[in-house]
C-alpha cells in the first residue's frame, strides 16, 4: 500500500514512536545486533577463512586440468594421466569438505543467535 503524499507530493516524514519504524542505519543495526552475535564470532570468522580455502582449492582445480591436457593427453603419456587424477580428485573432496565446514559453522550459530534474539535476550 502506498503512503499518503503531502501537498509537495512527497510522502509525509516518518515519525519515531512504537507504532513507526525509524530508518535505522546499517551500522546502529549491526551494533544492536552485536551483543546477540559476540559468542558467534569466531565460528563466523573461521567460517570465512573455510570459503576463503574453498575458493582458492575451486581455482586451483581447473589448472590442473589445463595441465593435464596441455602435458600428458597432448603427448599420450598415459603414465601421468593416474596421478593428475589423484589430485584433482583429492582437491574436490577437500573443496567439499571446506564448503561443509563453512555451512556448519555458520548454521550452528545462527539457530542459537536465533533463538536469543526471539528471547529477547
Amino acid at each position: 500500500m502506498l503512503a499518503p503524499s503531502t501537498d509537495s507530493g512527497q510522502p509525509p516524514a516518518r515519525k519515531r514512536g512504537d507504532k513507526e519504524l525509524a530508518n535505522v542505519s546499517t551500522f546502529a543495526a549491526i551494533r544492536r545486533l552485536y551483543p546477540y552475535a559476540k559468542p558467534a564470532v569466531p565460528r563466523i570468522m573461521l567460517a570465512m577463512i573455510a570459503a576463503l580455502v574453498a575458493g582458492v582449492v575451486a581455482l586451483v582445480i581447473p589448472q590442473i586440468l589445463g595441465a593435464l591436457v596441455d602435458g600428458p593427453l597432448q603427448s599420450g603419456d598415459t603414465a601421468q594421466i593416474w596421478p593428475a587424477f589423484a589430485i584433482v580428485l583429492g582437491l574436490g573432496i577437500l573443496e567439499a569438505i571446506l564448503i561443509a565446514l563453512r555451512r556448519w559453522f555458520v548454521l550452528t550459530p545462527a539457530g542459537s543467535l536465533s533463538a536469543r534474539l526471539r528471547a529477547g535476550g
